[in-house]
């Protein structure tokens, strides 16, 4: 037993406030309500860790800083574990990917900006609580032609493959869809003029903006929400990691991490 202000406390919150800077107030103030044992422990690949499949190509979510993982999803989704009790294991994977390693049980849960389609319902188990609301907007090059969505039949455009964006780009007539990069390299053969446009996050799309003199073109292609994906029969595992995503979001502590990464 841990007394209250004993050298052993102390060291925990030390830790937990080297963890996630942003995100220490809420995890020393909230106990993991579902450390000491339930349901959902039985759901995870290996006891005691939350493994999670990310594909690491899209900032402000996810991105390879000097080979570590950096983003808002990453601190999240780390203080999603802390509060379970669980040690976050990070397993880096293609978008395409991450959606046939969750149903295969290579991973316990998905976190890369998914969003709900009854298609992707059909063989995953999406969480009841979007931990983030956003758009799927088309970025073409300052001097382009195209203004919207009526110029786009004919050119050629980027989205990720089993993404919502190359959903959206399929209802439009006549749009020749290439996604055979990811969209790092998109972004920078769309600066080269080797594609006509890009459709993505609104936020990923406003960090390439500035530096590669990029335009947005409205409205957005879809409105959307950001949510996990895990196994069918997953159930107690949805709920616990939607426990402790719902108070993390009433908190101080997750608008100041949605204001570091400008979302």
């Amino acid at each position: 037993m841990v007394l209250p202000g004993s050298k052993k406390e102390n060291d925990i919150m030390i830790k937990t406030l080297r963890l996630i800077p942003l995100l220490a107030a809420f995890l020393i103030l909230a106990a993991p309500a579902f450390a000491s044992g339930g349901d959902y422990q039985s759901q995870l690949l290996k006891k005691g860790s939350l493994v999670i499949g990310t594909s690491p190509d899209y900032p402000p979510y996810e991105s390879l800083e000097n080979g570590k993982l950096v983003g808002f999803d990453i601190e999240l989704f780390e203080a999603v574990g802390a509060a379970l009790g669980l040690k976050v294991e990070w397993s880096q994977m293609n978008f395409d990917n991450i959606l046939v390693a969750v149903p295969a049980g290579q991973v316990d849960i998905g976190v890369s900006g998914f969003t709900f389609s009854e298609e992707r319902a059909k063989n995953l188990l999406f969480n009841k609580v979007p931990y983030l609301k956003t758009a799927q907007v088309a970025f073409v090059q300052a001097d382009s032609p195209i203004k919207s969505v009526q110029d786009f039949p004919g050119r050629s455009f980027y989205a990720g493959l089993g993404t919502t964006g190359e959903a959206a780009l399929k209802e439009i007539e006549g749009v020749k869809i290439n996604n055979t990069m990811d969209y790092q390299i998109a972004f920078e053969m769309l600066s080269r003029g080797q594609l006509d446009g890009i459709v993505c996050d609104v936020a990923v799309g406003e960090g390439y903006m500035k530096a590669m003199n990029l335009r947005a073109i409205a409205p957005p292609l879809v409105d959307e929400e950001n949510f996990i994906i895990t196994r069918k029969g997953n159930e107690k595992l949805a709920e616990a990691i939607d426990a402790e995503l719902a108070k993390i979001m009433q908190t101080e502590a997750y608008e100041n991490l949605r204001q570091k990464f400008g979302l």
